[in-house]
């Protein structure tokens, strides 16, 4: 009798899982739909199947009945089913996540992944033998000549290695849209790298511009020995070599003691270089004679004046030295003040303290060297520091040191503390 044909295969009942998740979707109406996906990862059914890892190991299949006719002649050693190796997953290079190799996105960060060479493509032995034998040249032909400025720069840019730096700026940019916290020490890295190249070409610099300063300090000492051993004819004229080799290029040289005969000679030409400073000198209006500069401290003058002498610096004591030849030197002559406080300043003739004090009753009152009647007088307002500092252009500090000052005259400002919410004021002295 003929056997009656197999049915065909039910649909698949209950659920159906997912061969790259492992997510158990339900079948509706008994069966799997065509377009059916997954509900958690979204990949087809169709799909799915096709990239359903294998199994780590194979079981070793069922034994086969004997037929009669075979009989066992010889035991035969049952041998372990091979193993398969599990199928190469692809690390992500943002987060190290081991993918499926079956994905183009990782699943974790969304980073695009590193496609994999597919089975059987393995490169030809013939073709990477000849790639590897196969050198690139450049040849250059100095038909007009040349060649030694050539060959310099080449040695010039081998010796600077440019390519080094350009690589980190490159691998910089190619990197710059990596995530993770590799990408993040990658990034720091490379920084570092490029901040020490920098700072190695900075240092190299300096080192030829010290080398460069040396040669020329010494070129100025063989000068000056060779003019100090021949003997000049006129002190005027080694003056004036010793102050070309001080100016080098500079508008105008910093005055030391081997350009002059003597201490007093010396001290006379610092106080004329600080004087051209302080009130100008062939036509440019001095520091001391702008507007709201017409008291410097001493410390602010020196220092203006060793930045304007360079290298050719001079102790503060030096500075104190000068300034009882100053006035002689200066027009208007600049003079020094020492505050109340202790401080010391230079003054303009305009911040002396009886033409501040002038300057100060006149401000409350003007035209009170006029009879005023008793109304006037009560009608009279006074001067807040801030108005005074306002009004000379001071700093608050220095204007109250000057007005302290001045209130120690005779016949000077007194001072009201309760003059209201604005704090003390200062008013004419007409009581005593």
């Amino acid at each position: 009798p003929t056997s009656a044909p197999a049915p065909p295969p039910a649909p698949p009942q209950g659920n159906w899982t997912c061969g790259v998740c492992g997510f158990a979707n339900p079948n509706v109406g008994g069966s799997v739909p065509p377009g059916a996906k997954c509900a958690l990862c979204g990949v087809a059914y169709a799909m799915s199947k096709g990239m359903s890892l294998p199994p780590s190991r194979t079981t070793t299949p069922a034994p086969k009945a004997p037929t009669p006719a075979s009989a066992p002649t010889s035991p035969v050693s049952a041998s372990p089913a091979p193993v398969l190796a599990p199928t190469a997953q692809i690390a992500c290079t943002a987060c190290t996540f081991l993918n499926h190799p079956s994905l183009s996105a990782c699943e974790i960060c969304g980073t695009s992944l590193p496609k994999k060479a597919k089975d059987g493509e393995a490169p030809s032995s013939s073709t990477s033998t000849a790639a590897a034998a196969r050198t690139e040249t450049v040849r250059f032909s100095f038909r007009r000549g040349g060649e030694r400025e050539a060959y310099r720069r080449l040695k010039g840019v081998l010796s600077d290695k440019v390519w080094e730096r350009a690589g980190i700026s490159a691998v910089r940019d190619t990197r710059g849209g990596g995530g993770g916290i590799d990408a993040i020490l990658k990034s720091i890295s490379l920084e570092g790298q490029a901040n020490d190249a920098h700072m190695q070409d900075a240092f190299r610099d300096l080192e030829v511009l010290m080398v460069r300063a040396g040669e020329m300090v010494r070129l100025a000492q063989s000068l000056n020995a060779k003019l100090t051993a021949a003997g000049a004819k006129d002190d005027a004229e080694a003056t004036l070599v010793r102050s070309s080799l001080v100016r080098l290029g500079l508008p105008a040289p910093a005055l030391t003691q081997d350009m002059v005969r003597d201490e007093r000679a010396y001290f006379d030409g610092l106080a004329r270089e600080l004087g051209a400073l302080l009130t100008g000198a062939g036509g440019a209006v001095g520091l001391m004679l702008q507007p709201g500069h017409g008291v410097i401290a001493l410390d602010t003058v020196w220092g203006l004046w060793m930045r304007a002498r360079g290298v050719a610096l001079l102790p503060p004591a030096t500075l104190m030295s000068v300034l009882p030849l100053l006035p002689a030197h200066t027009a208007p002559p600049i003079r020094r003040l020492d505050l109340p406080s202790g401080l010391t300043v230079l003054s303009t003739p305009g911040y002396a303290p009886g033409v501040l004090l002038a300057r100060l009753r006149e401000r409350m009152a003007p035209g009170a060297a006029a009879p005023r009647t008793e109304e006037e007088v009560e009608n009279e307002h006074g001067l807040g520091i801030i108005d005074i500092a306002a009004a000379e252009g001071l700093p608050i500090g220095l204007a109250t040191e000057l007005v302290d000052m001045v209130a120690a005259l005779p016949d000077s400002i007194v001072r009201d503390d309760q003059a209201g919410p604005g704090g003390s004021k200062w008013y004419r002295d007409i009581i005593s």
